[in-house]
């Protein structure tokens, strides 16, 4: 008899193994994830396993991970010979063209029941689908394996403990909202309300286990440490008058006190501790701390209704995202909610340069964070990080932002300063703080909407402040440093605006400024001088003069992100929900680091105009939040070549 195991493992070989004898594509409306009976705790969807599989193998290749791609292929090879035979019937009528999937249901036993939706070709006669269930039953002898064949274009497989299946007969798995599973990808499924009452019981049991190794569970509490007045109603006491500050310890001789065997000289000679700290139960010492998280990872769980995991790939470009399923009335389906309101077209992508290192830009109400603040404001770690001050200030930006933002940040070295970082000139701290600051190149454009002018003004000169305090805070006395933040208003061409200006101050005059005190009041000073030019609903920041960023005020780039290739290559694979993106372009980074690491060689080991760049982004619809990433083959073959050593 065939454990369920091995039952599962000889199907998914057998999907493999059939792969060349895939027929034409062909497709149904019929969802065999809304078909599930309902109760599953994980499922599994693989779309197109043919397309899929190929890609993984030209994903790889395309990498640099040619050894990894031939395992691959040789792995499959060598399960094609020993299922030929036994699964042939069976592998001959599946249908690569649809989605495979398989759901897993607790059991009491250790291994779960399982659930598997067998994709079948519509034109397969009905006695080729009799050898199907045939084949099924032979090479599946799970004693209490159930077939159904009345799901649309689908075999429906039990095993183990399995809920019944039936068309239109069983309660079905009710999923929130979810994205499509794209072509060639892979996506997992978990109800994390039942995975985390699991795993908080291992927590309790690894905990139960521990406080006995640590000998807790010895009433070590009651013997070693003690309430005073319980203690001295115990048939443990002691006189009064032997308590440690009643001992006339001349008259012990210290050899006698040394020779006690196995004696904690931190103890009297009772075996108790010095002092006779008073304890009492509120002063017991705290458990392995294992038991302790499982409440905390019941109430995340408790925001979520699930989980889905999302993976796409193609020959040259993969993405990755992450669903969560928020329940209804929590704070995470507020913030989605809210997230909701701005547009999934990113508008503002316009005012993103194509030729910048790093590029974002988003379209959700500022309003959208909030319910996150609030959480943070009840957070364990908001006490030690986040003052309640800072969170304020937060709020009140948002109060003043409308929901478009966009921004790019260009850095193009001098050559000087690439030719010193090349040769590793040493310099003193005053040259090496002169050629950074005048030969760094950081530029940056950013253009945000308002709703309300001045409380987005009013917020900035606030947050500017606490930074000041928070820069000084954090550098040492011997520095003899404080910074501040000077602010200072005008109009330029009509528009108004705001710069700030770092400004470094000695703490003592006559106490020169440290080391690291010189290095950054002289990079501040020079290099972060934030101007915000106001025209209307929007505010451009820069970091030039005022002048410089109100004459780029309101222009469009006519070399924009949204119509560079390799962006637009990896959009493709971002959901359309997106709601704001950031991406970085390794072709910029790629060739910043070939300026300053040249090789002698002709060139690298990529083709740095096929890098697609890195893409990050975050994703809503009511009921659903996402956020994930993507890029390319030859992006990580890049990596692999620049960093290798």
């Amino acid at each position: 008899m065939k454990h369920p195991a091995s039952a599962r493992i000889l199907l998914v070989l057998v999907l493999i193994a059939s792969l060349p004898l895939m027929g034409s594509a062909s497709f149904t409306v019929f969802d065999p994830e809304l078909a599930l009976p309902e109760g599953a705790f994980a499922v599994i969807s693989i779309s197109s396993p043919a397309i899929l599989l190929s890609n993984v193998q030209a994903f790889l290749e395309n990498s640099g991970f040619q050894e990894a791609a031939q395992s691959l292929k040789k792995a499959i090879s060598e399960m094609l010979e020993p299922l030929e035979a036994e699964g042939k019937e069976l592998a001959q009528g599946i249908d690569f063209a649809k989605t495979f999937v398989m759901a897993l249901y607790p059991e009491e036993s250790n291994e779960p029941a399982t659930v598997m939706f067998l994709p079948v070709k519509n034109s397969l006669p009905d006695y080729k689908k009799t050898a199907m269930l045939d084949s099924l039953r032979t090479n599946m002898t799970d004693p209490k394996l159930k077939l159904d064949d009345s799901y649309p274009g689908y075999i429906a497989i039990g095993l183990g403990s399995s809920p019944g299946l039936g068309y239109g007969k069983v309660p079905v798995m009710s999923f929130e909202k979810s994205a499509r599973l794209p072509l060639s990808g892979i996506s997992l499924w978990l109800d994390t309300k039942v995975l985390a009452k699991q795993f908080s019981g291992i927590l309790d049991s690894l905990e139960s286990i521990m406080d006995s190794i640590q000998g807790k569970d010895y009433n070590g509490w009651d013997y070693w440490h003690y309430n005073k007045n319980s203690y001295e109603e115990s048939e443990y006491a002691y006189p009064e008058e032997d308590y440690e500050e009643d001992y006339d310890w001349e008259e012990l001789e210290s050899d006698d006190y040394n020779d006690i065997p196995d004696l904690d000289k931190s103890t009297d000679l009772h075996g108790y501790p010095f002092g006779h700290a008073e304890l009492d139960e509120e002063s017991q010492p705290e458990n392995s701390g294992l038991g302790q998280y499982s409440s905390v990872i019941e109430n995340a769980a408790s925001e979520l209704a699930g989980i889905k995991l999302v993976l796409t790939i193609q020959k040259d470009r993969a993405w990755f995202n992450m669903e969560l399923n928020p329940t209804a009335g929590s704070w995470l389906s507020r913030l989605a909610y809210e997230a909701t309101k701005g547009e999934t077209s990113l508008p503002w992508l316009k005012y993103c340069k194509a030729d910048s290192l790093l590029s974002w830009a988003w379209s959700m109400p500022q309003s959208w964070y909030q319910p996150l603040l609030e959480g943070l404001k009840n957070a364990v770690l908001a006490a030690s990080w986040l003052e309640e001050e800072q969170l304020g200030i937060v709020s009140a930006l948002g109060l003043g932002m409308g929901s478009n933002g966009a921004g790019s940040l260009k850095l193009k070295p001098s050559p000087e300063l690439v030719q010193a970082l090349r040769d590793k000139v040493e310099l003193d701290d005053e040259k090496a703080v002169e050629l950074v600051s005048k030969g760094l190149g950081l530029e940056l454009a950013s253009t945000l909407e308002l709703k309300d002018r001045q409380a987005f003004r009013d917020g900035i000169a606030d947050s500017s402040k606490i930074l000041s305090k928070e820069l000084s805070r954090d550098l040492p006395e011997e520095e003899g440093l404080r910074l501040r933040l000077d602010r200072s208003t005008g109009i330029i061409s009509g528009l108004p605006y705001d710069k700030y200006s770092f400004v470094a101050e000695a703490t003592d005059e006559n106490v020169r400024f440290g080391t690291k005190g010189q290095l950054l009041s002289g990079l501040l000073e020079s290099l972060v001088k934030p101007v915000y030019v106001y025209s209307g609903d929007k505010v451009y920041m820069g970091l030039g003069s005022p002048a410089e960023v109100a004459s780029s005020a309101g222009i469009l780039k006519k070399n924009s992100l949204d119509t560079e290739p390799s962006f637009k290559a990896m959009r493709a694979g971002m959901p359309p929900s997106a709601r704001a993106m950031l991406y970085v372009s390794t072709k910029e980074l790629a060739g910043l680091f070939m300026k300053l690491n040249p090789v002698k060689k002709p060139s690298y080991a990529f083709d740095i105009k096929a890098l697609s760049g890195l893409l990050l982004w975050l994703d809503a619809e009511p009921g659903r939040l996402g956020i994930g990433f993507g890029t390319g083959a030859e992006d990580i073959k890049a990596a692999k070549t620049l960093f290798k050593d």
